[in-house]
């Protein structure tokens, strides 16, 4: 079945609208004290926690990463998700996070399996990801080419 682009819009504004009344109830019932948890009206969506994928900007990272990242806050995003780091070392990507505001709980990269992955999990933790997102299953890293 093929859809039309209009068709497709329609239907993606009207899962974002259900979306969200649905959190929208969840808050009133969080405000109402008839939600269990408190931790559970603590995750819902707010401007508080507003973020984006780091791929949706991606022709503008590079060597401007804090550029992108400062720009980002400005507009009012608070978290970013990475799916590069480019050439920055854990430490500098923190350094640019701190000086922006922003924070990043999550990323999205490839994992290489072998002596790597511990540092790069350390890494991780550093720059404040609690979470890890792997968009293929874990690769080998490829041989160097001869020569």
């Amino acid at each position: 079945m093929k859809r039309t682009r209009r068709e497709f819009l329609r239907d993606a504004a009207a899962f974002g609208a259900g979306a969200w009344v649905v959190s929208a109830c969840g808050s009133r019932a969080a405000a109402a004290g008839t939600v269990a948890s408190a931790s559970a009206a603590a995750v819902r969506p707010s401007i508080d926690n507003a973020g984006i994928q780091l791929f949706t900007v991606r022709d503008r990272l590079g060597p401007r990463f804090e550029e992108t990242l400062a720009a980002l806050a400005a507009i009012g995003y608070r978290e970013v998700e990475p799916f590069t780091y480019n050439d920055w070392t854990p430490e500098q990507i923190r350094a640019m996070l701190d000086r922006t505001g922003i924070r990043a709980p999550s990323t999205h990269v490839t994992l290489h399996p072998g002596p790597d992955l511990e540092r790069t999990l350390a890494g991780f933790q550093l720059m404040g990801h609690r979470y890890a997102r792997a968009g293929a299953p874990p690769q080998p890293r490829p041989a160097p080419p001869p020569g």
